[in-house]
Order: structure tokens, then sequence, then C-alpha cells
């Protein structure tokens, strides 16, 4: 079982190796120093997420960000990692209008305060410092500090690693390198696996919570990856006017938008947001009830009668008012569709998860190739 144990060790290698590799990119982009961040004040056009492409050995390597628009098309990108690691979301909050101060160094926003509000927006103040300079150093050395440690660690495993195989180089290198690569698919199966899309429920399980719309955000919703922020997908969310968030389900669930201050209601299951509609009229409203004089009495004596109560009283009376009514009625529903019907949710999650099985059925595809090369690699060998 030599060579099993060697496998496993070459395999910690690459890890670490692949590891060191992500931890070492950031180093290489620019950062500012002191004093060399300029401030630039700005009324907010747009808070929106876009996902930024580069091409990387023929391929493109792709990741999401946040960025600023202002009020004459200069845009900023608005740097999120001392803020994801606060978890705080309030620039997600931010509404058109309002004026802010950033602090920029080579077209990227690094530290943002908000100076007016032209509409007051619930759960983030009217002046408010999202992330201040001291914040941002602070935040810098804690983030250098942590990431030169884990180069050390990593930098003392390959190490270790390659002192190790060097004293076994005599073993079958051919078996190694065979079983480190089913290893390392086998890892990157199961990661893609825990990356799958969260499960649709049942229409008859969602809970409506009636809420009152005041605005829509956007914000990254990032996962991180040895000590890395590297996977992030835009996350959207409705704000009611008690300051409460409620994310939706899927990105690509939500594209109408709605009025400031609508009624609706929210079909939540375990916190998120998979079906949005107007709230309906009560009962009582619909029939059109109310206190009326009662039409089979002689004197006065108020009651309380509805539409269909009236029907049965008078058959014989003109309906034509209620039929009017009632069209009316179908008309406004469909000029006013549900921001969110059900089946929405239900093919984002559709597309979602075909994206999701596609790139697990490469690597698995790619896992079961190596590992047949394996075998017949093991079988070859002469026994002893």
């Amino acid at each position: 079982m030599r060579w099993l144990s060697l496998t496993l060790i070459a395999a910690l290698g690459v890890l670490a190796f692949i590891d060191m590799l992500g931890r070492t990119t950031p180093f290489l982009t620019s950062f500012p120093g002191r004093g060399q961040l300029q401030f630039v004040d700005i009324t907010l056009a747009s808070v929106n997420s876009a996902e930024v492409c580069h091409p990387y050995r023929g391929t493109e390597t792709c990741y999401w960000v946040m960025r600023l628009e202002a009020d004459d098309s200069r845009t900023w990108r608005l740097m999120l990692e001392p803020l994801h690691e606060r978890q705080d979301h309030r620039y997600a909050l931010l509404q058109p209008g309002d004026r802010l101060r950033l602090g920029q160094f080579e077209g990227r926003a690094y530290t943002l305060q908000r100076l007016y509000a032209k509409t007051s927006t619930p759960g983030l103040e009217s002046t408010a410092p999202l992330l201040s300079e001291a914040e941002l150093y602070e935040w810098r050395y804690r983030w250098f500090v942590i990431q030169a440690l884990w180069l050390i660690l990593d930098s003392l495993v390959i190490a270790a690693v390659l002192y190790v195989l060097w004293k076994r180089r005599r073993t079958h290198t051919a078996s190694q390198l065979l079983l480190a690569h089913v290893l390392v698919l086998t890892v990157l199966a199961g990661t893609l696996w825990s990356w799958r899309p969260q499960p649709l429920p049942e229409e008859r399980a969602l809970v409506d919570s009636p809420v009152r719309f005041f605005a829509a955000g956007e914000l990254l919703d990032c996962a991180g990856a040895w000590g890395r922020t590297t996977r992030c997908q835009p996350q959207r969310f409705l704000l009611d006017d008690q300051a409460r968030v409620w994310p939706l389900a899927y990105p690509a669930s939500w594209t109408l938008s709605i009025a400031r201050g609508a009624k609706l209601d929210l079909g939540v299951y375990h916190g998120r947001v998979y079906r949005i509609s107007y709230t309906k009229a009560s009962a009582d409203e619909s029939q059109k009830c109310g206190y009326q004089q009662n039409p089979l009495a002689r004197r006065t004596n108020v009651i309380w009668l509805c539409e269909d109560d009236l029907r049965i009283i008078d058959p014989d009376r003109d309906n034509l008012a209620d039929l009017q009514a009632q069209f009316a009625q179908q008309l406004a529903e469909l000029k006013f569709p549900p921001p969110m019907p059900y089946r929405w949710a239900e093919q984002a999650y559709l597309e979602l998860r075909a994206q999701h099985n596609r790139l697990l059925l490469i690597v698995l595809l790619g896992l079961g190739v190596f590992l047949v090369q394996f075998l017949f690699s093991q079988a070859s060998l002469p026994r002893r």
C-alpha cells in the first residue's frame, strides 16, 4: 500500500499548489497606498451587478462584480471584500438619486459614503459611511497577514511532498499520477455537487407573507474558496417598508417592475421567495358588501348585504352593472399580471439545474476515464 500513500501525498501537494496560485494572484493586482485615493462626489444612477470575462489560455475566466453608475454615465467597480467579511450588504440598499462620496483608484471604488438620500430607505441611514479609509486599510492588513500565513503553510506542504517523492522516486510514478488525477477530480466533483441549486419546493408548500413593497435590489452572494472569495452569484431581493429583506430563490426568476408602495403577497419557503403576487381583495370587498336597506323590509332595516345576497333576494334585478364591474376587474388582472408567477421560479430552477448537471457530467466523464486507465495500469503490472 506504499504506492497508495505516496499517491495521496502527491494529491495533497497538487491541492496545495492550486491553493498557492489562488492566493498569489491578488498580490499581483494593484492596491492603493495611503494617500493615493482620490475622493469624488457623485449622484447615483444605479447599482447593478455585471459579469466580467478575461481570456485565459484560449478560454475565458468570468466572475461577477458590483458596479456603481453615476448620472453622468461614469462607472466604478465597488470593492466588496471588506463588506463581505463583516456581512454588510447595505450597499445594495442605495437608491438612484443618492449623493455618494467615493474613494477611487484606477477606476475602482475602495471607500463608500452616503452623503444625502433623495428617498429615505428602510435599513439605511440618510448619511452613513459604508466603508471608511481606516476600515479599508485595517482589513487590508488582516488580509495580508492571513494570506501570508497560508502561503507559508502551502510552501511547507509542497516542500515536504517533493522531498518524500524524491526519496521514493523508484515507485510506479505513472500509477501514482493517474490516481492523483482521480483523487483531484473526485474532490472537484464533490465540490460541484455541493454547488447545486437550491431544490424547488412544491407550490402548495409556499407560505404567503403580505408586505408593502419599497424597492428592489441586487447584491453579490459570495462563497469562500480556500480563504478567498472566488465564487460569487448575483442575488436579487425585495425590500419592504419595514426594512425587511426578502431574497429571491433564483437569479433569473424575476423581471417585472413593481410600483413603490404596492401591496404584495410573497410565496416564501425557508426564507426565500418563489412567487410574488398582488394582494387580492377580501371576499367582502370583491362582492361589494356593505350596510344596506333590507329589500324585504317595509320599514327601515339596515343590514349587512353582499351582491350574492341581493341576487338571491331579488333575482329579477338588473345585473348589468355587476357584469361590467366583473369585466373591468378581469381587464385589470390582465393589465397587471403577477410580478413573479411560480412557473417563472420553476423555469429558472430547471435552467440552473441543467447548467450544473452539464458541468458535473464533464467532470464525471473525466473521472471515469482516469479511473479506467488506472485500473488497466494496475492489471498490467507484473505480479510478484
